[in-house]
């Protein structure tokens, strides 16, 4: 059993924290491209955690759960992040569990959860 091609239709980049080094020597973190692949993107609706808004401090934050197809590439924790660009439009990623379908090395399935960003 495979994936369905088709589906693969979002071209992302999965980034790993690593540290550079600055012009006085100092030691940053930065985040760099591990892979830029094909994947599939959806909403995560199966979850009871999905649609839900919590109080964080004295305000409403809503939960946005989504989950992320793509072919097996090794070596993907949740320790990583993945990036997706369309148009002038960039949605950052933080993966929370990474899911090797059916133990086979043929799709991951990872839980992310959508980084809220003040523009």
């Amino acid at each position: 059993m495979g994936m369905a091609a088709g589906k693969l239709r979002h071209l992302v980049s999965i980034q790993r924290l690593t540290l550079a080094t600055d012009t006085t020597g100092g030691q940053t973190q930065t985040w760099t491209e591990y892979a830029r692949v094909y994947a599939w993107i959806e909403p995560y609706i199966g979850s009871a955690r999905a649609g839900r808004e919590v109080f964080t401090g004295a305000q409403l934050v809503g939960l946005d759960y989504t989950r992320i197809h793509l072919r097996y590439i090794p070596g993907i924790t949740p320790k990583d992040q993945m990036s997706y660009t369309w148009g002038s439009t960039t949605r950052i990623f933080d993966i929370l569990a990474v899911n090797n379908r059916d133990e086979r090395n043929y799709e991951l399935e990872m839980i992310c959860k959508e980084r809220q960003t003040t523009q």
